[in-house]
């Protein structure tokens, strides 16, 4: 905190200490004529006569709120031009004068259909500074123009065809980017984290593309706004919905149906709802010897409303909920099973541009995850009986908030701070009965406390050569752990064919989802939270939630924190849950808990 207030400080100084002569900042938000939602990524070119001779005056390109800012602009006429792909271009002569020092316009872009006969295409210097290294933005409507299953179109099914994403095997959910697990990839929708984002087996995301309005995936080096994973970000922002009319769609196929609704809820307020639903363990009962198959269903549904305070205030209220349910065989006589997910966050964000040249966002979050698995040995004349019952939840809540300095033409500062509650509760049991699957906080709870603050600053050096350099500061109050993430990113146009991008961080990451076989990954996941970091997962002990079989309670550690002799003794199965180890003293024996499967030995540590 030492740091950031001299440094706020020194910006609100540099803010209001223009150069010697008259200038003045223009600003605004860019949006589409028809609808009035806001379009990220369209660019704004300032230019000294119609003709539109040589590069621009001044550029820039609108954030994911639609906000713009040229500051220190001397004073004079100019021609100002806007559009963005698949956008009429907007012209305007615009004359800096008078005494306000800030000048908004606000753009609004009609959409064009063009047809062409002939093209032809005159190789130039590509000059696009907006994305960082390693960056890929999606368009949602070439998404849904993919083969999908179903008739369901899948955004990580589009995201596998990119240079360096692939899934680990054809029934996989999640992305997995340069060979890292899927749970190292931060995904966000509409700024909000989703801990399991994908239906059983990756058949669908459970982001709905009718609802998605942009598509940024980081594969790496991710800037300083982004933390608590280790590999990559991918962002998903929600489209705002219509302010001219009501809109809505339906599709219908045969395992599962979704529609779409949108429109302007009051005068100063749109609306947007897309849900969708799997039916096929509906359908099975219509089949001959359905009996014989598992029934599986699920349902997601994305919401979103903005609402317009005044010229410079704007609340958005986002939601997002899914389930996930498998079952199994109604004709099964040997193993019976139930297993289920559910997602659920709430997100309220308030925007506002204090001035032409200061923009902020302040958001309040709270997000949910459940994951339970029963499983009952329906033969009790079994020696080695498989009835067991694992839960993981997980209860965030999370209040953050962010500021953007367009400082002059060459430097945009942006800083930013975040504070995270998180609650695990964790059940693992080696019987299963109705009352352990309905029974309120029966488990053990572990909750964490997580900071981070962080600063980037976007600098030109010079025309061909931009970065990015920030720093990231993370505190978790499990173990007193706290550091330091510097983040630097460079683009340098070399030559006309050559683009030369880099880039460095350190990251963290405290929460895990737990990995195995093929099959038990696919079917039972939870999260487990690190006790000890250091580079690049950094863990002395922590807590894995699996489900298996359980055995005889035994201590099992990762380093021996305590520097006490043990015995060692070879163990012919996977641990699969571990209770988090203390760095002083024994451990408790109700503390720790082995739970087994048949995989390559180890070696444990037994009391």
């Amino acid at each position: 905190m030492r740091i950031i207030f001299p440094l706020l400080l020194l910006v609100f100084l540099t803010v209001e200490n223009c150069p010697q002569g008259r200038t003045y900042t223009l600003s605004g938000v860019i949006s589409e004529a028809e609808s009035g939602e806001v379009l990220i990524g369209a660019y704004v070119a300032v230019y000294k006569d119609s003709l539109k001779k040589g590069n621009p005056l001044r550029s820039i390109t609108s954030n994911k709120f639609g906000f713009y800012s040229l500051p220190a602009m001397a004073a004079g006429k100019y021609y100002l031009y806007s559009g963005a792909l698949g956008f009429e271009t907007f012209g305007k002569h615009i004359e800096m004068t008078g005494e306000a020092a800030g000048i908004r316009l606000d753009i609004h872009l009609k959409k064009s259909s063009i047809l062409l006969s002939e093209v032809t295409v005159m190789a130039e210097k590509y000059e696009d500074f907006a994305n960082t290294s390693g960056t890929v933005e999606l368009d949602p409507e070439m998404i849904q123009t993919l083969p999908s299953f179903g008739g369901e179109t899948d955004i990580f099914r589009a995201l596998q065809l990119l240079p360096g994403v692939s899934n680990a095997n054809e029934l996989s959910a999640g992305i997995y980017v340069r060979g890292s697990s899927a749970d190292q990839t931060l995904t966000l929708i509409d700024g909000v984290q989703v801990y399991n984002p994908s239906h059983l087996g990756g058949f669908a995301s459970t982001f709905n593309s009718d609802a998605i309005q942009n598509i940024k995936l980081i594969k790496g080096a991710f800037p300083a706004q982004y933390g608590g994973r280790l590999s990559s970000v991918l962002d998903v922002t929600t489209r705002e919905g219509s302010s001219e009319k009501f809109i809505g769609s339906l599709s219908l196929s045969n395992i599962s149906s979704r529609f779409t609704i949108e429109g302007p809820l009051a005068e100063k307020s749109t609306y947007i709802l897309s849900a969708r639903m799997m039916y096929l363990d509906k359908l099975l009962t219509l089949i001959p010897q359905a009996d014989k198959f598992p029934r599986y269903g699920f349902y997601d549904a994305n919401g979103k409303i903005s609402y317009n305070i005044s010229e410079t205030d704007k609340l958005f209220i986002t939601g997002f909920f899914s389930s996930d349910q498998l079952s199994e065989p109604t004709a099964s006589k040997d193993i019976g099973f139930d297993i289920g997910w559910k997602n659920s966050t709430v997100n309220m964000t308030w925007t506002k541009i204090y001035s032409s040249q200061i923009f902020t966002s302040t958001s309040l979050v709270y997000t949910y995850y459940d994951f339970k698995t029963a499983m009952k040995d329906k033969n009790p004349t079994k020696k080695d009986a498989l009835d067991f019952f694992t839960s993981s939840l997980v209860n965030d809540f999370q209040l953050k908030t962010d500021i953007q300095f367009y400082l002059n033409p060459s430097n945009i500062l942006q800083m930013g701070a975040e504070v995270t509650y998180h609650n695990f509760e964790v059940l693992t049991s080696d019987f299963y009965n109705t009352q352990l699957k309905y029974s309120v906080n029966p488990g053990r709870s572990y909750k964490a406390l997580e900071v981070s603050l962080f600063a980037q600053d976007e600098i030109t050096v010079f025309s061909d050569l931009k970065t990015n350099v920030g720093m990231r500061f993370y505190y978790y109050n499990e173990g007193k752990l706290y550091g330091w993430e510097p983040r630097v990113s460079f683009t340098y146009y070399a030559f006309d064919r050559l683009v030369l991008r880099g880039s460095f961080a350190i990251a963290n990451q405290p929460i895990h989802l737990s990995q195995g076989m093929m099959f038990i990954s696919l079917l039972m996941s939870g999260f487990h939270l690190l006790q000890q970091l250091n580079p690049p997962v950094r863990c002395r002990a922590h807590l894995v939630l699996k489900q298996q079989v359980p055995i005889k309670p035994f201590y099992l550690l990762l380093k021996d924190t305590t520097k006490t002799s043990k015995t060692f003794m070879s163990i012919k199965r996977m641990p699969i849950l571990l209770i988090p180890a203390t760095t002083k003293g024994n451990l408790p024996q109700e503390e720790a808990r082995l739970m087994v499967s048949s995989c390559s030995s180890i070696k444990g540590l037994v009391t």
